[in-house]
């Protein structure tokens, strides 16, 4: 016997061929067995029908600039200039930018830096300072 253990959501989470019909189970042709080995998790059992799930999106993923990449790109200058802007910066503000190894260019506070950048460095100098790492 080719039987099929589905969930509530009629997910298809098992297939098994037994004598037995197994708890949960429904018995299935060998056809519709053969099509649902492989889509378990992926894909639902309706009306002895295999149906996929649809797809789970692709996240997207902002660009990202890895603070080591800032320093190494920076002039001695540049460096001294960027340390005493951040250690002007409130507490919070400067944490965020310590604690962390990359800046999300999608991160609002990205803006805010962007603009402390452009403002020190002029806007041709900060996007190469600021340019997403490879």
């Amino acid at each position: 016997m080719f039987q099929i253990i589905r969930d509530e959501n009629n997910i298809i989470r098992t297939i098994v061929q037994s004598n037995d019909l197994q708890p949960g189970a429904v018995e299935v042709s060998q056809a519709v067995y053969d099509q649902a080995a492989g889509k378990v998790g992926r894909a639902r059992l309706v009306d002895a029908e295999v149906v996929d799930l649809p797809a789970e999106p692709v996240p997207s993923f902002s660009a990202r600039t890895y603070k080591a990449d800032i320093w190494r790109e920076a002039t001695d200058a540049e460096a001294v200039t960027i340390d005493a802007q951040i250690n002007a910066q409130p507490v919070r503000l400067r944490n965020l930018f310590r604690d962390c190894d990359f800046l999300d260019h999608a991160d609002p506070y990205f803006i805010q830096l962007k603009a402390g950048f452009v403002a020190q460095f002029g806007p041709d100098r900060a996007a190469e300072l600021l340019a997403p790492s490879a």
